[in-house]
């Protein structure tokens, strides 16, 4: 899936807090600015071992929104999913991309206007209808009619 790098940050610094000692490998990985620098992913199998259930409940996930913002939970949650083998998008899926509320909601109404806009007489020109469009001859053609 596809975060931000201000979410990718906020992720490994609650992970480091909620799930490591510090000191510890994990915590040494999540701290790391080597895996902060502007553009860079994260493996989840650095930080979560294959095998191993990354389980948040609903209070971190709560208690995570208040201290970062709300898309660092529903992150959380989405990394959870993952871990527990039920997340089943493609990491080039939509979902994965497009995986935050204001997205979901944006691309609703994107969908919404599409499907009004279908309903509507077929278009070549953004200035409406063919059949409400005058198209004028190129002003070559309009000097040698005169």
């Amino acid at each position: 899936m596809w975060a931000s790098n201000r979410e990718r940050d906020a992720f490994l610094d609650w992970f480091a807090d909620h799930r490591c000692a510090p000191g510890d490998e994990r915590w040494e990985f999540c701290k790391s600015e080597g895996n902060r620098w502007p553009g860079s992913g994260i493996n989840l199998s650095e930080l979560i071992p294959r095998g191993e259930r990354f389980e948040v409940t609903a209070a971190e996930q709560a208690a995570a929104g208040k201290t970062y913002w709300p898309e660092v939970a529903q992150l959380l949650g989405i990394v959870s999913q993952i871990s527990c083998g039920e997340w089943k998008h493609l990491v080039s899926s939509k979902e994965a991309v497009h995986w935050r509320v204001d997205d979901i909601e944006r691309e609703a109404r994107w969908q919404r206007e599409q499907d009004e806009l279908s309903g509507e007489p077929f278009r070549t020109s953004s200035f409406g209808p063919d059949g409400q469009v005058k198209f004028l001859p190129p002003d070559d053609e309009a000097a040698s009619e005169g």
